[in-house]
């Protein structure tokens, strides 16, 4: 039973997930996930267009992580917006796309400005 006991279970292997290598400079390369998710891992760790779940998430992130971006809305504060500026139907919307923009712009309180300020406090 002891003898049991002290047998470790088998690890289980690194899944591996298919990536497409951007770019390899020196020692690192560049893979990108579902075209989505960017990040450096070492080259010697890509094989074959794949590298290892584990390998994916220690890597370095590339570009601006746009996900910390504040969005602090409700539907009902969106759909407040959209009456404000006239928009009740369906045709409204059609009809009124810039004004529609407007209304997603002050609901979530961001503008060109707030992307600006979130990239140059990620450089």
């Amino acid at each position: 039973m002891e003898e049991e006991q002290k047998r470790e279970e088998p690890k289980a292997k690194p899944e591996l997930l298919d990536v497409r290598v951007v770019g390899i400079q020196g020692e690192s390369a560049l893979v990108e996930l579902g075209g989505l998710k960017r990040v450096y891992v070492p080259a010697r760790a890509v094989k074959d267009g794949q590298v290892s779940e584990t390998a994916f998430k220690r890597g370095v992130p590339y570009g601006v992580p746009w996900e910390k971006v504040k969005l602090e809305a409700t539907a009902e504060d969106l759909a407040d917006n959209l009456r404000r500026v006239g928009i009740w139907t369906a045709d409204d919307l059609r009809k009124r796309q810039a004004a529609a923009l407007g209304a997603l712009q002050a609901t979530y309180k961001i503008d060109l400005a707030s992307l600006n300020r979130l990239a140059r406090e990620a450089q």
